[in-house]
């Protein structure tokens, strides 16, 4: 979830940088990562099996957008973005999949020594519902709140 909403902001803000003739940085940075990213899947994949590979694309994407570009649109383009706030709205929206998850996959797993399609659906909801739930308690601001409530009452 965080990669892709760092992906949303990247894109975003490349807009600008094309307009401006900036977009060969981009081309570089990530032609760097892509080949890490080559590498560490090649040396990941056969000790830590798939997991491996998505270890190697979250961290090249993490380095590549998260990381270089934000410096580069904060330092060199002299882009106004507040990267502490930035990261710190990235880190409060990434944390609650990363505890709900393995929350979820220990009771599949311990619980539910069975599984089944049932099984998966009713797991899958109930991720749903908690995930929704902990980003309106935890991570939504003011506007955000606003809009679900909106939308619950419509519902009524």
């Amino acid at each position: 979830m965080p990669n892709s909403s760092i992906e949303m902001t990247a894109g975003q803000i490349s807009e600008v940088s094309t307009g401006k003739m900036e977009a060969y940085i981009r081309a570089i940075v990530y032609t760097i990562v892509g080949v890490l990213n080559i590498a560490l899947s090649y040396y990941w994949i056969p000790v830590y099996g798939i997991i491996g590979g998505v270890y190697s694309t979250a961290l090249c994407m993490l380095i590549g957008n998260g990381f270089i570009m934000n410096y580069y649109y904060y330092i060199c383009m002299n882009i106004n973005i507040n990267i502490v706030k930035f990261w710190l709205e990235i880190i409060k929206i990434a944390i609650i999949p990363c505890v709900l998850l393995p929350i979820m996959l220990y009771i599949k797993n311990y619980l539910y020594t069975q599984p089944s399609l049932s099984v998966w659906i009713v797991l899958f909801f109930i991720y749903v519902v908690l995930l929704l739930a902990c980003y309106i308690k935890f991570s939504f601001n003011n506007y955000e709140h606003d809009l679900v409530y909106k939308v619950i009452n419509k519902l009524k």
